[in-house]
């Protein structure tokens, strides 16, 4: 587990990593302005992310251990990437068609070429995503990294080709992404007719589809609580103002990657504990993961908290000091909801309740698009971060209490809770620090590290844990 996590963990932050590389890059050859259009379009591929392949690599995880039989198994992933694919090529006609439409969403940005070829580069980036269950499911996190990196260095080369050499700022970064997934598509091909079958048996298709559409409004409604404030920031404010925005949840998103890691590694081990064990003891090993897992989580989103000054004063222009408090208050959101990924959202999917999934984030996120309009209104860009946070609480009760109808496993929630208090209040004392004295608020953070470290370590089941899997080791 711990060596997959840190394959994982590679794989996902590699991309990340150099995309955060690149901001001072980005803040040398664009304005904020044109980060803004950066940040705009990837609320636009998010969009279009939901809808390309209707989801598909979703069920490919799912119906994957619905068989021991490996021939099955091939036909079964084949089945899930010739057509998503095809579904693809569909939505790419459609979204050609319906392009006064789209540029509705951001109304100052034209079609061409920023929403064509973002959306070409939607479709070839949406090829490895099955590939990636595959290696996923199939618990070869080395090929899984592999692909990854290979992925991550065409990007990074392209954008500094676009960006850096021929100076084409924005516009660029676009023709940067759309030709890295270019070069990486015959190699996803490639891959998918070695592993997979050539073939599309429409039976399990359907079958796919029938888990995976459910997925449709909950993404989209995931993509409202997350990303909706773009749009809302776009209209109210500026640009520029979407730029700053933009650049925080980019650097908080750096808690996405990590608890994405964890998440890929524990998935299979879920399945295979929830379907291989008797209901009661499946239970219990499950939540001595979660006991494990979510202080683990606080206590990543803790760090990032306090080193965020370091990493925005000492990586950034200046022009993006307004991004602190943003970056704090998201990174609140997306630890709640990093916690749903690895709990939760689980649940409903080894009882294929994702209905009921689909309800809960329906609710949320009619409350973020109401708080989106009032609080961004009275409150400018601390409003949309606080419109995240207050939508992620409200997920949170009703995502867990519906899913006691499913495979439900109860969640320590004083526990966590008590803990998040414990780390508000030392951030609220740094804080105060960092303004005074820099040595002395680094020093003050390595020692309130410590000692969280060690509150974990004491208080949850972590010791027990490890010394448990020492033992069957």
């Amino acid at each position: 587990m711990i060596k997959s996590v840190a394959l994982y963990f590679l794989a996902n932050i590699l991309p990340q990593s150099i995309a955060f590389l690149l901001l001072p890059i980005y803040s040398l050859y664009m304005s904020l302005e044109e980060f803004g259009i950066i940040s705009a379009l990837e609320t636009v591929t998010n969009i279009f992310m939901v809808f390309v392949s209707l989801n598909l690599y979703r069920s490919s995880s799912r119906f994957y251990f619905s068989t021991q039989d490996q021939n099955e198994r091939r036909i079964i992933l084949g089945t899930f990437f010739w057509g998503s694919f095809l579904i693809s090529l569909i939505f790419c006609g459609i979204a050609f068609i319906s392009n006064n439409l789209l540029t509705s969403i951001f109304p100052s940005i034209p079609f061409w070429p920023f929403y064509a070829l973002t959306i070409l580069t939607v479709i070839f980036t949406s090829l490895p995503r099955i590939i990636l269950v595959y290696y996923q499911v199939s618990e070869q996190p080395s090929k899984y990294l592999k692909l990854n990196v290979l992925k991550t260095f065409l990007i990074l080369g392209s954008i500094l080709l676009f960006v850096v050499y021929f100076e084409k700022g924005a516009l660029g970064q676009i023709i940067g992404l759309f030709t890295a997934a270019l070069i990486l598509a015959p190699i996803c091909f490639y891959i998918a007719w070695k592993q997979f079958d050539f073939t599309i048996n429409w039976t399990i298709l359907r079958e796919g589809l029938s888990f995976s559409w459910p997925f449709i409004p909950t993404l989209l409604m995931s993509w409202v609580l997350s990303l909706s404030d773009r749009i809302f920031i776009e209209r109210m404010l500026s640009l520029e103002d979407l730029g700053i925005y933009g650049m925080g949840y980019k650097i908080s998103s750096i808690l996405l990657i990590i608890s994405g890691a964890i998440s890929l590694a524990y998935s299979p081990q879920f399945y295979k504990i929830a379907n291989e064990q008797s209901i009661q003891i499946a239970k219990e090993k499950i939540k001595a993961y979660s006991d494990v897992l979510i202080p683990l989580l606080i206590l990543f989103t803790f760090a990032l908290s306090l080193f965020a000054w370091e990493i925005v004063t000492f990586s950034l222009d200046e022009k993006y000091l307004p991004s602190l408090p943003i970056i704090r208050i998201i990174l609140l959101a997306h630890l709640l909801s990093s916690i749903l990924s690895i709990t939760s959202n689980l649940y409903f999917y080894q009882a294929k309740k994702t209905f009921l999934h689909m309800l809960s984030y329906i609710f949320a996120c009619l409350i973020k698009l109401i708080l989106n309009y009032f609080l961004i209104l009275e409150l400018g860009l601390i409003g949309a971060a606080l419109a995240s946070v207050i939508s992620a609480i409200v997920l949170v009760i009703i995502h867990y209490n519906l899913s006691r109808q499913s495979f439900f496993i109860a969640i320590g929630w004083p526990k966590i809770l008590s803990l998040i208090l414990i780390c508000s209040t030392l951030l609220g004392v740094v804080e105060n620090i960092e303004a005074t004295n820099l040595a002395i608020s680094l020093l003050s953070k390595i020692i309130f590290i410590s000692i969280l470290i060690f509150y974990i370590y004491k208080n949850s089941n972590l010791k027990t844990f490890l010394n448990d899997n020492r033992k069957r080791a």
